[in-house]
């Protein structure tokens, strides 16, 4: 039996995806409808990235924390971890709108850690760190400047793939290198989702029941080949892309 040719099933999925794209092109949404869903992909996204990072909050509670609400039984970490994300995915979406860099980065990174570790708060590390349960040995804290800024040339200079795998590659290059003491995983998903924007598209809802795949397929990147995340990006823009041409009719 012949072995699928990951480049024919990644254009089968483009065209699936591009297709769901045209389909909710054409569709007429109000104005209200459009702030609804705006506001429910932003809760969702919220307390999934944080979830992934072992935030606490159920959806339901992220939901009453973004509206001021203190949830007991919660740290005050797991609340300001969601204000600070929530309005690091606000600040994505204005970013969405300049071009793609790593200042863009660190601008986010710093939204992302306020007053959890204001030292280092929009700061590349300069110490080394382990990853729990991962083989990756991130970069040495002095090459961090010089890789990062490769990073986002890379994904500025492809022009031999598409953009999805662009923005995959992106994201996967953020969580290798780990330019952070914390906040790697937030940061580079946010800015995968400007990426994803920026190329016509949405950004992807990485729940927690995908954690072991999403983990398993960044893991494949490092060791070289960056397919399987490119892939779970793919799929991911397929599910997400049904369930709004769902909600929209």
């Amino acid at each position: 039996m012949d072995i699928p040719d990951p480049k024919q099933i990644l254009d089968i999925k483009m065209s699936q995806i591009k297709q769901i794209r045209d389909g909710i092109s054409v569709k007429a949404v109000s104005p209200a409808l459009q702030r609804k869903m705006e506001e429910v992909d932003r809760v969702e996204q919220v307390y999934a990235s944080n979830a992934i990072e072992g935030n606490r909050l159920t959806l339901r509670e992220t939901e009453l924390v973004l509206r001021g609400i203190t949830v007991s039984g919660r740290s005050l970490n797991e609340h300001i971890e969601a204000n600070n994300l929530a309005k690091a995915w606000d600040q994505m979406r204005s970013l969405s709108m300049k071009p793609l860099t790593e200042s863009a980065m660190l601008d986010l990174h710093a939204i992302v850690l306020a007053g959890i570790d204001p030292t280092q708060a929009g700061r590349f590390r300069t110490e080394g760190v382990r990853i729990t349960g991962s083989r990756l040995i991130p970069a040495n804290p002095a090459s961090i400047p010089a890789k990062v800024t490769q990073a986002f040339s890379s994904y500025l200079d492809k022009d031999d793939i598409d953009l999805i795998s662009k923005s995959a590659d992106l994201h996967a290059s953020i969580t290798r290198i780990h330019p952070f003491i914390d906040g790697n995983g937030r940061v580079a998903r946010l800015v995968q989702s400007i990426a994803l924007n920026q190329a016509g598209y949405w950004p992807v809802l990485i729940s927690p029941d995908d954690r072991g795949q999403y983990y398993e397929a960044l893991e494949k990147g490092d060791e070289g080949d960056p397919i399987p995340y490119r892939m779970f990006v793919f799929d991911r823009l397929i599910v997400d892309g049904r369930k709004k041409l769902d909600l929209l009719g």
